[in-house]
């Protein structure tokens, strides 16, 4: 907790509600954030101190995706740090939440993708869209605040079938 008490207003700045009103909503309170986030950290950094340095976390949200028919996604948000930010931290820590995520038999079979929205300055230049192209995201279009969001579906679930845990 000393992590978010001391990083909360910087982190609050970076995920105001940029979305529009008729698309997806996520919960947008000082309260909720940072019970969201305790409660949805999928990968946490460490510094060599053993203090956190950054975390990345996603939440479930309602949206049209590939039809106007919203659906469930998660969408994923990602803070290191000031004193902790670097391109390899970044990088690692991305990596991590992504293949454990996907590895992961905890997550919702109903959830078929997974929504990034690009917030970073540097990123939206081409050398950040290749890394994002890299790392297996397909550009969706910008929201409200012209943050770029992108799309990365979800491989299947290949943990035991509901049949086979109850048999």
């Amino acid at each position: 907790m000393e992590f978010w008490e001391k990083h909360r207003d910087d982190w609050i700045s970076t995920t105001h509600q940029p979305y529009a009103r008729n698309s997806f909503t996520v919960r947008n309170t000082p309260r909720a954030r940072s019970s969201a986030v305790v409660q949805n950290a999928v990968c946490v950094a460490q510094a060599n101190s053993g203090k956190i340095a950054g975390a990345a976390w996603i939440q479930v949200a309602m949206m049209p995706v590939v039809t106007s028919k919203p659906e469930l996604i998660y969408f994923q948000r990602m803070y290191i740090a000031p004193e902790h930010r670097c391109a390899r931290l970044a990088n690692q820590l991305i990596d991590a939440f992504h293949y454990h995520l996907m590895q992961s038999n905890e997550r919702s079979p109903l959830v078929k993708y997974l929504l990034a929205e690009n917030v970073n300055p540097k990123l939206k230049t081409p050398a950040g869209r290749r890394l994002f192209i890299r790392k297996g995201f397909n550009f969706m279009g910008f929201n409200t605040s012209r943050n770029e969001i992108w799309k990365l579906a979800l491989p299947p679930i290949t943990g035991p079938s509901i049949n086979t845990v109850f048999q």
